[in-house]
């Protein structure tokens, strides 16, 4: 099955004027897939199961480097894909991978946290800086960066980051159900985790429990509403924030950047 599952989105990424493109593409998914599934995977435990040094995966994966045939090949048999996944061209590639894209920063919960991030007052536009605030690897920041700059959602000209909000692109409807259902899962995963590991002043999780008539529901989120923007109009310091923080009816820090 899961030599299936990776062949099919192969297939579905593949075209064969931009092989080398859409093979770079499907081997950052893959490694963020092994990052999330084993927190303990690393860029050079994927590099020793494809049979190559780190130093060269990582400049394959950035796009510094590009893939040969052979390699394309080679890597392929590593992970019992044959070549012949590449035959089929996929219509509109460049769509398709937005797509992609938006799904991803939309269901995963690191990419808003970056987009914050990088107006922290002592911010540093670092993988391995990142990865240690947010918690993740290097690998998954180097790949979040790279999807947020073709999004158009983040610029990172001359060593300073800046997060724009236009974006060029959107994802359908049902996708977008299923990505935000599963960020706030891992927001509340998160909140789970914070009620155990961050301090009481550093954290504020209550709650209350009352009646109230069905009805009235609309209202009571269109107020929820108002009181998230009124509360982000008020304390949100774009230029002097300290940490990045997640409001759930439960706010807790994403980040930790001082000790």
């Amino acid at each position: 099955m899961e030599k299936e599952r990776l062949r099919e989105t192969l297939t579905e990424i593949a075209h064969e004027d931009q092989r080398g493109e859409s093979f770079r593409l499907y081997l950052q998914r893959e490694l963020v897939r092994r990052c999330e599934k084993n927190p303990k995977y690393s860029l050079r435990a994927f590099a020793k199961t494809l049979g190559m040094q780190a130093p060269t995966l990582s400049h394959l994966l950035r796009g510094s480097r590009p893939f040969t045939r052979n390699t394309i090949l080679s890597v392929s048999k590593r992970l019992g894909l044959g070549p012949e996944i590449f035959s089929e061209s996929a219509k509109e590639p460049q769509l398709k991978q937005l797509t992609l894209d938006s799904f991803a920063v939309i269901s995963d919960w690191y990419h808003f946290a970056i987009l914050e991030l990088v107006n922290l007052k002592h911010f540093k536009p670092e993988a391995k800086w990142i990865a240690k605030v947010l918690g993740i690897t290097p690998s998954e920041v180097n790949i979040a960066v790279e999807r947020l700059v073709r999004l158009e959602l983040l610029k990172t000209e001359k060593k300073r980051w800046c997060a724009t909000s236009s974006g060029n692109s959107t994802i359908g409807t049902e996708l977008t159900t299923i990505a935000l259902r599963k960020v706030q899962k891992q927001f509340l995963e998160k909140a789970l985790t914070a009620l155990e590991s961050v301090e009481p002043e550093l954290r504020d999780q209550t709650g209350v429990t009352f009646p109230i008539a069905v009805r009235d529901l609309p209202q009571m989120k269109e107020e929820i509403k108002k009181f998230r923007r009124q509360l982000i109009k008020q304390f949100e310091k774009p230029e002097g924030g300290d940490e990045v923080y997640q409001l759930s009816c439960s706010l807790y820090p994403l980040t930790k950047t001082q000790e």
